[in-house]
C-alpha cells in the first residue's frame, strides 16, 4: 500500500469528533501496513491477514467510541416552578384553570367546586370553595392541582371548614396518598393516609385554639418519608400554633396535590402555595 490515504467526514461533525475519527482510521491503516510489511516472507500470508484484520477491528472499536457529546447529552429536566394562587383574578362561579374535582366514597355529581367571594378571606375577595357536597361521612372531597406531579414539596394553604379542611399530597391515580387537615368542630389536627378509599390516622393532636368559623394557615413540608405539619391561626399568637411530625414509607414517590374536605364540610381555601423542595 503506497501513497497517502484520504477520507472525508460529513459536514457538521465537531472538531473533537473529527480528531478522534481521524486518529482511529489512521491507526487502523498503520496497523494493517505494519501487519503486512513486518511479517517475514517465510511466514504465511494468512497470518499477516489475520494480524491486519485484528488491527482493523481495533480501529473500528476506537471509532465507535468517537461520539458527538451534543447528541448524547440529555436536556436537563425542568423543575416545576412554585405556584402561588389567591384566586382573585378568577371569575366567581367557575372552577379555576388547572384544577379538577374528584371524590372518594361518593358520586361526582354530589360535589361542586367553584370560585366564591368571601369578605372574611385572608386575601379578599375570592376563594376556592366546595359549594355542594353529599352527606356520606366516609367521603373525601378533592380539588386536584393537575399540572404538576411532585414528591418533595412544601405546601401552604389558608383554609376554613367546620368539620374538616386540609390538603392532600402524593396522590396517585387511584387517589392513594396523604391528607393533613384541621377539624375545629372536633378540636384536632390530624395526618391521615388514604389507602383504597379508607382514611387511616397516622398522627394528631388537640387544637390549642378552635374556631369553627375562623381561618387557619396550614403548612405541610414533605421530604422523603418525613412529613412535617404546622397549623397557625391568624392572630399571630404562638400559643395557638400546632405542630407535628411523622415518618411513613407508604408513599415515598411523586404524586399530585389537592385541596380536601370531609363529607358535607363546605371548606373554603385561599392563598395556595405549592413549592417544590430542592
Amino acid at each position: 500500500m503506497s501513497g497517502t490515504s484520504r477520507f472525508h467526514l460529513l459536514p457538521g461533525v465537531t472538531a473533537p469528533v473529527k480528531t478522534c475519527v481521524t486518529s482511529a482510521l489512521l491507526g487502523g491503516q498503520a496497523g494493517m501496513r505494519a501487519a503486512t510489511h513486518q511479517i517475514p516472507p517465510r511466514r504465511s500470508r494468512t497470518v499477516a491477514l489475520r494480524l491486519g484484520f485484528t488491527a482493523l477491528v481495533l480501529s473500528v472499536l476506537a471509532l465507535a467510541s468517537c461520539q458527538n457529546p451534543a447528541t448524547n447529552t440529555a436536556a436537563p429536566k425542568e423543575r416545576p416552578t412554585p405556584v402561588v394562587l389567591n384566586f382573585d383574578e378568577d371569575a366567581p362561579g367557575a372552577l379555576p384553570e388547572g384544577w379538577r374535582p374528584a371524590i372518594i366514597n361518593g358520586a361526582a355529581a354530589d360535589i361542586e367546586w367553584r370560585i366564591a367571594t368571601d369578605s372574611f378571606a385572608p386575601s379578599r375577595p375570592n376563594v376556592l370553595a366546595l359549594a355542594r357536597a353529599g352527606n356520606d361521612r366516609r367521603a373525601s372531597n378533592l380539588c386536584i392541582w393537575h399540572r404538576d406531579v411532585l414528591e418533595d414539596v412544601e405546601l401552604r394553604v389558608s383554609c376554613s371548614g367546620d368539620y374538616g379542611a386540609g390538603i392532600a399530597f402524593r396522590l396517585d391515580d387511584q387517589l392513594n396518598g396523604y391528607v393533613a387537615r384541621v377539624n375545629p368542630a372536633e378540636g384536632n389536627l390530624r395526618l391521615f393516609k388514604l389507602v383504597d378509599g379508607e382514611r387511616i390516622s397516622l398522627s394528631g393532636q388537640p387544637l390549642r385554639y378552635a374556631d369553627e368559623d375562623g381561618w387557619y394557615r396550614l403548612i405541610v413540608s414533605v421530604r422523603d418519608d418525613v412529613i412535617h405539619v404546622v397549623l397557625e391561626g391568624y392572630d399571630g399568637r404562638l400559643a395557638r400554633r400546632n405542630e407535628l411530625e411523622h415518618r411513613d414509607e407508604s408513599f415515598v414517590r411523586p404524586g399530585r396535590v389537592a385541596l380536601w374536605t370531609r363529607a358535607d364540610s363546605l371548606g373554603r381555601f385561599d392563598d395556595v402555595e405549592i413549592r417544590p423542595l430542592e
